[in-house]
């Protein structure tokens, strides 16, 4: 099980690498248009084709951008068969064959010219879109027959490149990242009820197991419906404490709240401080019904990320529930490395 989950993590593609890709369209659209080759998107995410489909994936469920796959030579059409619009003319792709039509005459430039994953697209020396400043390209992609990504940004959204999305985007992001990592779990519980039941029952005892569990899955999504209202107070916060448990309690009842909205990876809890980590992991295991990772530790992991990678990997973290004592050192150090993440739920003892 536990390399069945460690593959599951190294397959998903993670919420900041969906960020990553959606900062790259973002500076390649134009009129809310991009056409992305997938081998470009790849290097964005450090892998293969596949998993910049998946990252797409997580955009789309994200209600960030729609997007269709398509394979052939990059070309300017004459409107049949448009796949986005750039610089006012249509691009298409054409077969392999591409017979009498114009000869291939663009070129994708990745960069990052403010750290963050830019794409700019040219026409010979002519900018058809992107940064300016993509002077010095991590790669070079000349027009080959390969498969594109024709990308359509949510009309009703104001996109723009930032290492951390708006809340409604973020919380679908990572409730469906914690819904992919959960499927090794669940699938694991319902393993170990049919093997209990049929040491009971024999095979028939196991199988009846097996098909009421894999019902229940398909009839009954694992999460609720996410409701833009549930957000409000969910997601960040400055709460102040009056003793040790209550802080532990109050961070732990909003766990709860956070699984039951987010799923078991859409959240994390942390502490600096021993004592605080032990009653919060305690309070927690409470009311979630299982055992967690120490908060302590998770502080420590947690503080040494956002050091060294800012708040662009912290939305691999999920909401951050973090229990501290006002006043002290490691209040400090929270503010300092967590700056620019908004995505925040801090309860200090007073």
């Amino acid at each position: 099980y536990s390399a069945r989950l460690a593959m599951k993590r190294r397959e998903a593609p993670r919420p900041s690498d969906a960020i990553g890709l959606y900062n790259a369209i973002v500076s390649a659209a134009t009129g809310g248009e991009a056409l992305v080759p997938l081998q470009l998107a790849a290097r964005v995410l450090g892998g293969d084709e596949g998993r910049a489909v998946r990252a797409l994936e997580m955009l789309r469920s994200a209600g960030l951008l729609e997007y269709t796959i398509r394979s052939g030579w990059p070309v300017w059409g004459d409107g049949a068969g448009c796949l986005a619009r750039l610089a006012g003319r249509c691009v298409a792709l054409a077969g392999r064959d591409r017979g009498a039509v114009e000869p291939p005459r663009l070129e994708w430039r990745l960069c990052r010219p403010d750290g963050l994953p830019a794409i700019a697209l040219y026409s010979g020396e002519k900018l058809l879109a992107g940064p300016r400043r993509c002077v010095e390209p991590e790669a070079s992609t000349a027009p080959v027959y390969g498969r594109y990504a024709a990308v359509y940004l949510a009309p009703d959204i104001d996109h723009k490149r930032a290492p951390v999305l708006p809340p409604e985007p973020f919380a679908l992001l990572v409730r469906n990242y914690s819904l992919e990592l959960s499927k090794p779990e669940q699938l694991r519980a319902i393993m170990e009820e049919a093997a209990a039941a049929r040491l009971k029952g024999g095979q028939s005892a196991a199988d009846s197991i097996l098909r009421r569990r894999l019902a229940e899955a398909l009839e009954k999504p694992p999460l609720k419906p996410l409701e833009p209202r549930e957000l409000e107070g969910l997601l960040a916060g400055h709460h102040t404490c009056g003793s040790p448990r209550a802080c532990a309690a109050e961070a732990a009842d909003l766990a709860a709240r956070l699984e039951a909205a987010l799923g078991m990876y859409g959240y994390t809890l942390a502490s600096p401080s021993e004592d605080l980590a032990s009653l919060l992991r305690r309070e927690a295991e409470a009311r979630l019904g299982r055992r967690l990772a120490s908060p302590l530790r998770v502080y420590r992991s947690l503080m040494a990320s956002a050091r060294r990678w800012g708040p662009a990997v912290l939305a691999n973290r999920g909401v951050i529930v973090l229990v501290a004592r006002g006043n002290s050192r490691s209040l400090e150090a929270i503010e300092k490395n967590l700056a620019g993440y908004p995505y925040v739920q801090l309860y200090t003892l007073t």
